[in-house]
This record gives C-alpha cells, structure tokens and sequence, in this order.
C-alpha cells in the first residue's frame, strides 16, 4: 500500500473512518456516472487489509494513516516449519537438510541486524540447489546461493550491528567451506571499516 503515500490516495477512505453516519466519496460529480452514485454511506461492516514494506522503495506512514489503523508486524520466520514443508520434495534430506542448517544459521547471524530473509528467500535458495545437484557438488552451489540470494540484502552502516552480524557471516562461511562468501564477506567488513558504510555491490577497499 504505500509505494505510493497512502495519505494522498487513500484520503476519501480516510475521511470516511472518522465518526457515525459519514459517507464515503466515490467521484466529484453530483450525478451517478454509469450507476455509481456519488458517495454511499461508510459500511460498518467494511474492514480494509493491505500489507507494506518498509525500505527505501517505499513511503512511511504518517500518524494521520497510523492514527486510523491497526498495525501487525510480520518479521520473524519460522524455518523449522519451513524444513518440514519441504519434505516431500527432498525425502532423502540430501539437499535440504545441509540447506536448511545453513539457512537457519545465517538467519540467526543477520537477525539482530534486521537484514534477514524471508520465505522466498529461503524457497528460491533450496530451488536453486535442487536444480543444480546434478551438475554441481553441493558445498559450491551452497556457496553460490548464499552469494545470490543472502549477502544481496546486507547493507547498512556501523552505527548499529552490521558490523557483528559481518562478523558472525565469516564464522559461518569458514566452517561451512564457503569460499566465494567469505571473500564478499571480507570485502564488505573491509569497506565498512572504512567508509563507515558497506553494500553488497561495495568497491574493494
């Protein structure tokens, strides 16, 4: 809902919440156009849901919005349940046990920085190791994925815990036998250290 200011496009549903007995403009004209009538009376029984994301893609909300909603946050994953709604295409374990143990690792590890990943992520990533265990060995297209679909998302600056989330990356990338990662891992630490910022897509320091 808020690619766009919700307060903007959103106005005449806003006005219409406030109160008994308002109505909810539907055009500007005074006659009905093709049978729609100007405004109707504000359903009581009418409960609008809409999701939003918060990043720089989006727009805030003002308390105006805040003040006439109710607000559910939906942040953490469960990735046990996750494991076990994938059994079915990978009964042997082969491919989803080692991925789920790395997702939920790295999921642990970014976490307390709020860049973890979610459901999709964790779909395209098993996805991809699936499609590719034919023709490559596992540990490579585990590295692979993580750099495709995990690191992408870390960004931020060392104001808050990026800098110990990086930290906890490498823990997980030299154990795990993850090459490719631990470099990009290093390289972003490094650009963190000193431009006080690091992106995936940072220049080498």
């Amino acid at each position: 809902m808020n690619l766009a200011r919700v307060e903007h496009y959103f106005a005449p549903f806003l006005s219409a919440m406030e109160g008994e007995d308002t109505w909810l403009a539907l055009h500007g004209e005074l006659e009905p156009i093709d049978n729609v009538a100007p405004r109707i009376p504000w359903p009581k029984n009418l409960f609008i849901f809409g999701t939003v994301n918060m990043d720089e893609s989006t727009h805030p909300f003002s308390d105006k919005v805040l003040d006439r909603a109710f607000t559910f946050e939906f942040w953490e994953v469960d990735l046990i349940r996750w494991t076990e709604s994938k059994r079915a295409l990978d009964p042997s374990g082969q491919i989803l046990e080692p991925v789920s143990e790395l997702l939920r690792r790295l999921y642990d590890a970014l976490a307390p920085a709020r860049r973890h990943f979610g459901y999709r992520t964790a779909d395209e990533f098993f996805a991809y190791c699936r499609a590719g265990a034919s023709a490559r060995p596992l540990q490579a297209l585990l590295d692979s994925a993580v750099l495709m679909k995990v690191l992408p998302r870390v960004r931020g600056d060392d104001a808050g815990p990026l800098k110990a989330a990086l930290s906890e990356l490498a823990k997980i990338a030299d154990p795990a036998h993850l090459p490719r990662t631990r470099r990009k891992i290093d390289q972003m630490t490094a650009s963190l250290d000193l431009t006080g910022q690091t992106r995936f897509w940072a220049p080498r320091a």
